[in-house]
């Protein structure tokens, strides 16, 4: 497997976040994506692993949302997705997830399709992170 447009690009409206070779982290807007990115940045995405996600993110999604929003749909799909955990089996969950749902996965960083285990991606709490360095990861 190796890192492709497909795993990138739903990233980049939210700021995706690369590590170069040399170890630093930086944000790249949308509006200055190159077309090249595999080229001209480093081949690594920094992300939060999806076992992260938690019961504070399922209120934080419910706010993302909107709470008039919610529908029984997203209920099933939390209790799949929480089953799923317990069996490291989430990533097959993501891909029949709700857009909703997984645009809050994107904006948050989450690694939703398993590039972290794969070598494609960093854990971002693995990272030393200066906040007050330019491109420096100041949060979600």
């Amino acid at each position: 497997m190796k890192l492709e447009s497909k795993h990138v690009l739903p990233y980049v409206l939210y700021g995706v976040q690369f590590i170069t070779e040399g170890g630093t982290l930086f944000t790249v807007q949308p509006q200055h994506f190159p077309t090249n990115w595999n080229k001209e940045f480093g081949s690594k995405l920094a992300l939060r692993p999806l076992s992260e996600f938690g019961e504070i993110d399922l209120r934080k999604i419910h706010e993302f949302i909107g709470l008039g929003n919610w529908c029984e749909m997203y209920d099933d799909f939390f209790t799949a997705f929480f089953e799923d955990v317990t069996k490291n089996r989430w990533h097959e969950l993501m891909l029949k997830c709700p857009y909703e749902i997984s645009q809050y996965f994107f904006v948050n960083k989450y690694d939703v399709f398993n590039l972290i285990p794969a070598g494609l991606a960093v854990d971002i709490n693995t990272l030393n992170k200066p906040k007050d360095s330019p491109g420096g990861y100041g949060g979600c």
